[in-house]
């Protein structure tokens, strides 16, 4: 089943990877917070475990829509603009991905791991993000199977960032966006 998609100009795709690792960044800095003692002890007015799941499923979802667009680009670098996937269902993002991604995913995690990751974890940005509204009696989570589905996601779109991209140009893109927030 193939997801809507919208255009974005070619020149923010490379941001949608800065995007990505910081929330995959921030989801780790988190769970090691959390599973301190100290946190434990005294932190008591907050519930981290939407927030880390949020993170992580959306480090996800945005390491998937960049190898997406890459892959595009790379099968006509004339282009101004790209196709990028809409929604947030990991296992249908997953699944458009091209086959040579997919192979890699699967060279690094076991194909019955995979299919219990992804099936778990299809809607958890939007289970998590709004969990005030549930009505199930509990929702189940998994630190460790997200974890290494978003390293083995950040190891390819890592290697295709900077094969890609140069170094300069890399740069060059983020001080743009650092300019146009903080300006």
């Amino acid at each position: 089943m193939k997801i809507e998609n919208m255009q974005i100009k070619k020149s923010n795709v490379l941001m949608i990877f800065f995007e990505a690792n910081t929330f995959k960044k921030e989801f780790k800095h988190k769970v090691n917070e959390v599973r301190t003692e100290k946190y434990r002890k005294y932190v008591k007015d907050e519930f981290p475990i939407p927030y880390c799941v949020t993170l992580a499923s959306f480090a996800c979802e945005l390491f998937i829509k960049f190898l997406i667009c890459v892959s595009g680009i790379q099968e006509d670098e004339t282009v101004n603009s790209i196709d990028i996937p809409r929604g947030h269902d990991l296992q249908k993002l997953y699944n458009q991905l091209p086959d040579r991604y997919k192979k890699i995913v699967l060279d690094k995690i076991e194909k019955e791991t995979l299919n219990n990751i992804l099936k778990r974890n299809a809607d958890a940005f939007m289970k998590w993000s709004y969990i005030y509204e549930s009505r199930e009696s509990s929702i189940v989570f998994n630190y460790d199977y997200i974890n290494k589905f978003m390293d083995v996601l950040y190891e390819i779109a890592n290697k295709k960032n900077t094969t890609w991209f140069g170094e300069e140009e890399a740069t060059d893109v983020m001080m743009k966006v650092t300019d146009s927030i903080y300006l």
